[in-house]
């Protein structure tokens, strides 16, 4: 097992990358060497000690010990979606808290979309690949289940509406950790006032109080919103989905 103090688990394209950075600045909070470490979803064949060297907080010598109360740990944004990462958690870093962000999903899906488009990985339009993703989906959930260290590249690119789902991901969590090892963060509420929301995941780590520098706005693509027919047809489906999510968060976000 490993110490590592908190994930920063998800959502993609809500700014999880951003606010790493922010976190990491905290005297009494150790980065890893890189973010994106992927470990538990593509790498996880590798072993504790490939995944260990990412952390320079466990590998000091003991005659260079860190400040008394420093934490390490990482963020991939993709392990809320993958089934089989909470498991794999369990097992490696039992005690880590994990901190997701999440924004209205049918804009989580667009920006998702349109980011695609722009590195060339999309070439339906975003109807089309909507109607799409289950079928580009199904290959991978059978490669997961025939090899379960097989990477799921198509879920990275193509998840459009699958990872706006969050109740259902979150209970895949919730079936290997308690509901107190968790802090949702509203996206949105990040990209408007980024100091403070960092300054409660401080809190949410016992870290004492600090106040990040305002280095560069969050990262939120500049992308128009998606409007008209199928907005609302993206809107309804996820309605039910929401109300879920609400419930098991225990926070109504107004979706």
């Amino acid at each position: 097992m490993l110490n590592l103090s908190y994930m920063i688990i998800g959502a993609p394209k809500c700014g999880t990358g951003s606010l790493y950075k922010y976190v990491v600045q905290h005297p009494l909070v150790e980065a890893a060497s890189r973010p994106d470490l992927h470990f538990f979803d593509d790498h996880f064949d590798k072993g504790l000690a490939w995944y260990r060297q990412f952390f320079p907080l466990l590998n000091r010598p003991p005659e260079s010990p860190a400040p008394v109360g420093t934490i390490t740990g990482e963020v991939t944004s993709f392990y809320l979606f993958h089934p089989l990462v909470p498991e794999r958690v369990k097992q490696v870093a039992p005690g880590a808290r994990f901190i997701f962000l999440v924004r209205n999903p049918t804009d989580r899906a667009y920006v998702h979309f349109r980011d695609a488009v722009d590195r060339g990985l999309e070439t339906l339009s975003f109807f089309q690949a909507i109607k799409m993703e289950a079928k580009r989906l199904e290959r991978g959930r059978f490669n997961l289940q025939d090899n379960p260290y097989a990477t799921w590249e198509r879920a990275k690119e193509h998840s459009y509406i699958s990872q706006g789902l969050y109740a259902e991901q979150f209970r895949r969590w919730l079936d290997f950790f308690p509901r107190e090892q968790f802090l949702i963060l509203d996206a949105q509420a990040f990209f408007d006032a980024p100091v403070e929301t960092v300054s409660e995941v401080y809190r949410f780590l016992e870290l004492p109080e600090f106040t990040p520098a305002f280095v560069e706005p969050p990262h939120e693509n500049p992308y128009a919103k998606l409007t008209g027919e199928t907005r609302l047809h993206i809107d309804n489906f996820f309605s039910r989905y929401n109300e879920d999510f609400y419930r098991l968060a225990k926070k109504n976000f107004g979706w």
